[in-house]
């Protein structure tokens, strides 16, 4: 008769030969599964099973045998043992976790049992293996001006599926430094924000590396850094010619000539006028040019500034040029008021001419000038036109220019509208002004 006796383990199965009688050794190996799970990339994780001598025999149990993965070591346990009757031995084996997330193996036990002479215990090992991303892979910081600092942000992420370590990160050549760098732990996904920034004084093409070294299998990660810094540009401003005459004639402002000593191009002009003469209301009418024509609307001087853009936006240092405006006749009458809320025509009678005649230069017939040839005597008004009503008292400055030289000037305030009020009468040639 066949007896079977069965256990839960299966290493409890053995199948009795009734014709054999007296002890017997029998073998039990407990667990008889070795699952080494979630072992961080890097990091060893020991565990042990037992083989015990569950017969009324001793159990001769010979030396161990792994197979499989590298990754798993007997510690302990594996030079084999005599067992008696209800005695074990403790086996310790450990796991490295290597490259692979996965890996098997088995542990071959051999005994005096004849039931069960061989039994395998199988083991399977999981690696955590952590993987640095690094974004973006080149950091440029583009143009800058001397001693001007530029910041960028490094993104650093874990990948993996293990806890990834960030060494402090190290960059050997300056003028690159880094915020903020303690080293790091990221857990999977996880991201660290890393700030960098670049300043130097001197005007160069600046190239570094910044390297982060982790417990990333791929070691080190290196991240390219890149900047110019330039000087600024030369701003080189002219006016030709330098003296005109007021309303009639034009000068040209040329900047053209600016340049940049680094080699970059001029990408911008900004001109403005800095200094104009009392009652001036000139503007510049191409100020974003490189050149253009300029006027002056009453006798003085005036002061255009230049200042000039590199392609990296770096202005330069502001560059005057100075026009004279002068009168453009030997007899020039100007004149300007104070509230722009209002409208005031200058008139000049000839000698004995009348108003708004063809004896009377004002805005209808003078906005090019009248040669009467006339000597005398000359009388200048100022109307108050009604175009634009504004009762309020307003400061009217007029200015008499005689062969070139200012004769007479005065300001007067006027309140009425529609009135003609007579300022001097100037005698020509002898430049003579009686005020009115």
């Amino acid at each position: 008769m066949l007896i079977l006796l069965l256990a839960c383990n299966h290493t409890d199965v053995h199948y009795l030969d009734p014709n054999k009688t007296g002890p017997l050794p029998m073998i039990k190996v407990e667990p008889e599964f070795l699952d080494f799970s979630s072992v961080q990339f890097g990091q060893e994780q020991l565990q042990g099973l037992s083989i015990r001598n569950v017969g009324d025999e001793a159990l001769a149990v010979s030396p161990l045998r792994l197979e499989g993965s590298t990754g798993f070591v007997l510690l302990s346990g594996a030079a084999g043992a005599m067992l008696e009757p209800g005695e074990k031995v403790p086996v310790v084996l450990s796991y490295t976790a290597g490259l692979e997330p996965e890996v098997e193996g088995a542990i071959q036990i051999r005994s005096s049992d004849d039931l069960l002479p061989t039994i395998d215990v199988p083991l399977w090992g999981e690696s955590l293996i952590p993987a640095l991303e690094v974004y973006p892979p080149t950091v440029e910081f583009g143009v800058l001006a001397v001693g001007e600092t530029m910041q960028r942000p490094l993104h650093l992420r874990n990948v993996g599926e293990g806890v990834l370590e960030i060494d402090p990160l190290s960059i050997p050549l300056l003028p690159f430094v880094v915020q903020e760098n303690a080293g790091w732990s990221l857990q999977p996904g996880e991201v660290q924000t890393v700030t960098l920034s670049v300043s130097a004084q001197a005007v160069a093409s600046y190239r570094s590396s910044l390297q982060v070294m982790s417990n990333d299998p791929e070691g080190l990660a290196n991240v390219d850094l890149h900047t110019t810094v330039a000087g600024q540009p030369i701003a080189v401003c002219s006016a030709d010619p330098t003296e005109i005459s007021a309303v009639f004639g034009e000068s040209t402002l040329d900047g053209t000539a600016s340049y940049d000593p680094g080699g970059l191009g001029i990408s911008r002009y900004e001109w403005s006028l800095v200094s104009v003469p009392a009652g001036s209301s000139a503007v510049l009418d191409s100020p974003h040019a490189s050149q253009f024509s300029f006027s002056g609307d009453v006798v003085g001087t005036y002061v255009a500034q230049l200042v000039v853009y590199n392609s990296a936006d770096i202005p330069s240092e502001p560059c005057e040029v100075q026009i004279e405006t002068i009168p453009g006749s030997d007899l020039w009458v100007e004149m300007y008021w104070t509230y722009g809320n209002d409208d005031m025509d200058l008139h000049v009678l000839a000698p004995a001419g009348s108003l708004t005649t063809g004896t009377d230069c004002f805005y209808g017939n003078c906005r090019a000038g009248l040669d009467w040839g006339v000597l005398g005597e000359y009388t200048v008004y100022v109307h108050d036109y009604p175009g634009i009503v504004n009762n309020n008292p307003n400061d009217v400055t007029v200015k008499i220019y005689v062969g070139g030289t200012l004769s007479w000037t005065d300001t007067r305030s006027i309140t009425v509208e529609g009135s003609y009020n007579a300022f001097a009468t100037v005698s020509v040639p002898d430049g003579l002004v009686t005020p009115l």
